[in-house]
């Protein structure tokens, strides 16, 4: 189970999204889309068309920056 950290900000578009949630997912596309499930429209924000990272997304495993910003 992966532990999701998010920003205080993203309440004022997604009322419900707690600063941290758990998600089942082994990728981090597995991770996204079972948040998107939870909370519609969350992808979007986080991924762009192509499945991309967006620039203002920080993804860390561990205490580690991932550095292949494609999903």
């Amino acid at each position: 189970m992966a532990q999701v950290r998010f920003t205080r900000h993203l309440s004022r578009y997604f009322p419900d999204l707690a600063e941290r949630e758990e998600v089942n997912g082994e990728t981090v596309a597995e991770i996204i889309a079972a948040l998107d499930k939870r909370h519609p429209g969350l992808a979007a924000y986080i991924v762009d068309e192509g499945g991309t990272l967006r620039k203002h997304v920080n993804i860390f495993l561990g205490q580690e920056l991932i550095h292949d910003r494609h999903n």
